[in-house]
């Protein structure tokens, strides 16, 4: 991951068969994936094509919840609601 930035979050990610993308906080010490969002996607988007992607996150608290993008520009934070 990118250290174009102090104290970056420690995290892992997956693509899932539909797409989405799961994204772990390995909670080492750095920033939270929450207080570093802006980072992680930018990171992500170097990579990968995040427009449409659902986008979803466990926080070091055990919370899952979903990161709202507009083609990798973080909008926001939205509770994880199962179908």
């Amino acid at each position: 991951m990118s250290n174009n930035r102090p104290f970056p979050a420690d995290y892992t990610y997956d693509i899932r068969p539909d797409g989405s993308i799961h994204i772990t906080d390995l909670d080492l010490g750095n920033k939270s994936v929450t207080n570093d969002v802006e980072g992680v996607l930018s990171d992500l988007a170097e990579t990968i094509d995040l427009a449409g992607r659902e986008i979803t996150y466990l926080d070091s608290s055990g919370q899952v919840d979903r990161i709202l993008h507009d083609n990798g520009k973080f909008t926001g934070f939205a509770p994880l609601r199962r179908k």
